[in-house]
Order: C-alpha cells, then structure tokens, then sequence
C-alpha cells in the first residue's frame, strides 16, 4: 500500500460519511485565519459550525439539513495546493484536497479542537459537505467523500474550485 493510498484511508476513517440531524454548536472562532467573511457569501474552504445567532444559514446540497456557519475560514481554496479524484475500494468517489504549510497548522488545530464536533466545506457559497471530526488530522490533507457524490459530479466540483483559486 502506498503512503498516499494510507494517508487517504486514515481521512477516509476520521470523518464519518453519514449525514446527522442539524446541530447548532458554539465553537471559538480561529483569528490567525483570514478576515471574517462581510456578506452571506462564504469563499471556498472549511468552516465551523456555529449558532444561529453566530453564523450564516446554509443548506446541505442536496439534502433539506440547514446549518449555520461561522463566517471565519478555517482554512480557504488560497490554502488548497493539489486536487485529486480517488475511488474507494468500495466502489464511491471522493476529492483529495492537499493544503499548504500554513493550511495544514490551521487544518490541525481546527480538526484538534473539533473531535466529535461537525466542520463544513463550503464551495462555490454551498455548503457540501458536514463531517463530523474523529481525530485531529495533522498531515494536510482533506477530503470531500460524502458517498453519494458520482465521478462526473466530483469533477466538476474540482474545475469550480480550480477556476476560483486562479
């Protein structure tokens, strides 16, 4: 097994791929991050979840869950280095999101302080993904592996991303 093939099945297991009810958790906003977001409009990135009077509303593509997001980036597409569509050996697809020195600290920190707790993965100002943290994750590495998500659908969400980091 390659120590790129590891390194995915470690993300793929720290995130749980099921999709519980809406929370509304409180969490620290990260100041060494970027700026707070000034509109409802979220850049490209991992997020907090917050509480309704904390956060911006967003709904779960495709499904009817509304979370509520903290506008404070954990770690934005700027951060994204290397994106790469994988097959699980269960037959799923999923995007491999590798981040820079900087992003990976914050990447650390974040899922550190946020074991059993929900992050959000805002692209293109859609919410897409609400994992819930198993361990911290220090290696730089994210991942969008939702189950449900096709090979085509994953593409284009990787040429999304690609044209808002040009």
């Amino acid at each position: 097994m390659t120590i790129q093939m590891t390194y995915l099945l470690s993300i793929i297991f720290l995130f749980s791929c099921g999709q519980a009810p809406p929370t509304d958790q409180k969490t620290e906003s990260n100041n060494s991050t970027e700026q707070t977001q000034t509109s409802d409009h979220l850049k490209t990135g991992w997020y907090y979840l917050t509480d309704k009077e904390n956060g911006i509303e967003k709904t779960l593509k495709g499904t009817e869950e509304t979370h509520f997001i903290e506008p404070t980036p954990i770690v934005t597409v700027d951060n994204f280095t290397d994106l790469e569509i994988y097959q699980s050996n269960y037959g799923d697809y999923g995007l491999t999101i590798r981040l820079d020195d900087k992003g990976t600290k914050e990447w650390s920190v974040a899922t550190g302080k946020s074991i059993n707790k929900k992050l959000a993965l805002i692209i293109d100002n859609e919410l897409y993904f609400t994992p819930t943290v198993n361990s911290q994750i220090d290696v730089g590495i994210t991942a969008l592996n939702r189950g449900d998500l096709t090979e085509k659908e994953l593409k284009a969400i990787k040429l999304k991303i690609e044209k808002e980091k040009k």
